[in-house]
């Protein structure tokens, strides 16, 4: 297992190999910690959840399940893809929705909050203050899209001006694996049982 710092995080020699690895540096120095590399808290979050890891004093322990899903890349494949909504209903709904949308053709995150607007709110959901808006769907989508981008799941290109400035809207599309592990995803959520509250 890996020794965790005094505040939990992992060592910074691990750390700055997994940034370099997969492409994390976003600023001109390295990370500090592991606190500031968003990514490695996704992914640390993720193994909890699905009972890949767990924490004994300073050390990060891999469980016996997680030895079985590094045994068989299939299941751990698997079960990342049922992840791919999160635990929130709304979300789940939200990222079913984005993912067919993605596996039609790319668009923006402005475009498809826009789009899937209309629908979420026709489908019956609502908050405490009424109707679900623009924003709501937004800030569902928002909180998938990391997940998926650390997952690789996302090409993402953000257009920019020759001084650094954003020159357009982002552009999002599957990748080839995104694709493949969205259909898995939106197949699991059509098997998966619905219960339904009937007044």
């Amino acid at each position: 297992g890996a020794v965790l710092t005094q505040h939990g995080y992992l060592a910074r020699a691990l750390v700055l190999e997994a940034v370099d690895r997969f492409g994390w540096q976003r600023w001109g120095t390295p990370p500090r910690s592991e606190a500031n590399v968003f990514e490695l808290g996704l992914l640390r979050q993720m193994a909890t959840t699905l009972r890949l890891t767990r924490r004994r004093g300073r050390r990060l322990l891999i469980t016996a399940t997680g030895r079985r899903m590094l045994a068989d890349r299939e299941r751990l494949w698997r079960a990342l893809a049922s992840t791919l909504g999160g635990t929130d209903e709304f979300e789940r709904m939200v990222a079913e929705l984005a993912g067919l949308r993605l596996l039609d053709q790319p668009t923006s995150g402005d475009e498809l909050a826009t789009t899937l607007t209309p629908v979420v709110v026709a489908q019956g959901w609502r908050t405490p203050d009424g109707p679900v808006t623009r924003q709501d769907v937004q800030w569902a989508f928002g909180r998938r899209r990391p997940w998926w981008h650390v997952l690789g799941l996302l090409d993402e290109e953000r257009p920019v001006r020759e001084g650094g400035e954003p020159a357009g809207e982002d552009r999002i599309a599957l990748t080839p694996v995104g694709r493949v592990t969205m259909l898995a995803f939106l197949r699991e959520r059509a098997i998966s049982p619905r219960f339904d509250i009937i007044d």
